[in-house]
């Protein structure tokens, strides 16, 4: 019988290669009471980074950090290559457990608080799920778009074997790199890790729900960093603008607004 133990990963950039590392801090708070926030309590959130970043709420030990010794990243090539270790790190504490539901968040996404208690009573899809679709929050100016396809690397819950994650730190961690061949650890692009899981037969379901907010405007997202903001920006301002409303605070944790 597979684990079905649920784990949340956030790699976080670390202070040396932030533009802003109050904002840093700021926006992974926020991110992480998001994740930690959820209805159902049986999970466990593990953070990969170079230096714990002062919290501002109080969490129980559901909150794992891992301290990584690696050299700071100088340029965008081996910032990535930070992330995949991070990501590596957190596939190795995770098989070290005995594998199970893992979903990765980027470190200034939020998720719904609905997540772990929906992937906990849908037991017959053993393999996993993807965020279909969710919503947009510009950092600068509030506003909420409805985004039809997800674009942020926080889209993907996948039930990982023992087998299927690293039990070594030897590797290739830039996760385009041909090396690589840890699902944990491949691409933004919900397609990667839907093919890829596909692949290996073990393919995985859309959530029937909206259920993760892709935070941009931030500064220091890597999809703003290497360009791709303008073009994502030009994709989702033709969708209709939502309010925040009550129901979208409660969902995720939205308390700053």
């Amino acid at each position: 019988m597979e684990n079905k133990a649920f784990y949340f990963g956030i790699p976080l950039r670390c202070k040396a290669s932030s533009n802003d590392w109050e904002n840093i801090c700021l926006l992974f708070n926020r991110t992480l009471w998001s994740v930690y926030n959820q209805t159902n309590p049986n999970f466990k959130i593990i953070v990969a980074c170079h230096e714990i970043p002062p919290l501002a709420k109080d969490y129980d030990n559901r909150l794992e950090f891992i301290e990584v010794d690696i050299s700071f990243p100088k340029n965008l090539d081996e910032q990535m290559s930070d992330k995949g270790y991070k990501l590596h790190s957190i596939g190795k504490r995770i098989r070290e457990y005995g594998g199970g539901f893992t979903m990765i968040v980027d470190a200034d996404d939020l998720v719904s608080r609905n997540i772990v208690d929906f992937v906990t009573k849908n037991p017959k899809n053993n393999y996993g799920w993807y965020v279909k679709n969710g919503y947009i929050l510009y950092h600068d100016t509030g506003k909420f778009h409805y985004a039809p396809k997800f674009p942020s690397g926080s889209n993907a819950i996948i039930n990982y074997t023992i087998d299927s994650l690293p039990d070594n730190m030897n590797g290739a961690y830039t996760p385009s790199s041909p090396g690589n061949k840890y699902i944990i650890i491949m691409g933004h692009s919900t397609e990667v890790k839907k093919q890829a899981c596909a692949k290996i037969g073990r393919a995985i379901k859309p959530l029937p729900f909206r259920a993760a907010v892709y935070v941009l405007g931030t500064g220091d997202n890597h999809s703003t960093l290497n360009g791709r903001r303008s073009k994502i920006r030009r994709l989702v301002d033709v969708f209709l603008s939502t309010a925040i409303t009550k129901k979208i605070r409660d969902e995720f944790s939205i308390d700053w607004m």
